[in-house]
């Protein structure tokens, strides 16, 4: 069996991604809020789960920004090294890429593996990325891993949760200087 770099969803993937979508659409039934502001993972399986999950609720001024601190756990897992950004523009050309977004794949390496310490330090950067440019926005998506949603509960101070592979967890924050 080989393993390659930036796997495609699989079909149960898609179809926990389908599960979501309902979610979504039974859930706007009673008028949650709906995200002001979207972000997800470079890789091609978070792209796609993101695109799944919100097919036909996205008016079309909303675009999703794909964010490289957002992508899983990194480093030597071969599955875990995205794809370059023109291939990723090319499957998904309604998706705008953050400032800076690198063409290679410059933080993947085959021997080193991120620390958590390294991987909370992107979600960090990430939270201060929503708070610094999204000030206005209440209501914020982020599609990701499960690795980087770990990564963001500790950052933020949160009780560890467990989210399994498909699922959505809300998290109410209130931003503090």
């Amino acid at each position: 069996m080989s393993i390659t770099a930036d796997p495609e969803l699989t079909e149960l993937g898609i179809e926990q991604a389908r599960d979501v979508n309902r979610a979504w659409r039974g859930e706007l039934e009673y008028h949650i809020p709906f995200p002001e502001r979207l972000y997800t993972s470079p890789m091609r399986r978070a792209i796609k789960t993101h695109q799944v999950s919100f097919e036909g609720l996205l008016r079309p001024d909303i675009k999703t920004t794909i964010v490289e601190n957002v992508r899983e756990h990194n480093g030597v897992a071969t599955n875990d090294r995205r794809r370059i950004k023109s291939e990723i523009a090319k499957d998904f050309p309604d998706y705008p890429f953050e400032e800076g977004f690198t063409e290679g794949d410059v933080t993947w390496d085959p021997d080193i593996r991120e620390t958590f310490e390294e991987l909370d330090a992107r979600a960090k950067r990430v939270l201060d990325m929503v708070f610094d440019d999204d000030a206005r926005c209440m209501f914020i998506s982020i599609t990701s891993h499960h690795g980087f949603a770990d990564a963001f509960l500790r950052v933020c101070k949160h009780r560890p949760w467990y989210l399994p592979t498909g699922g959505v967890m809300p998290i109410l924050l209130k931003a503090e200087q």
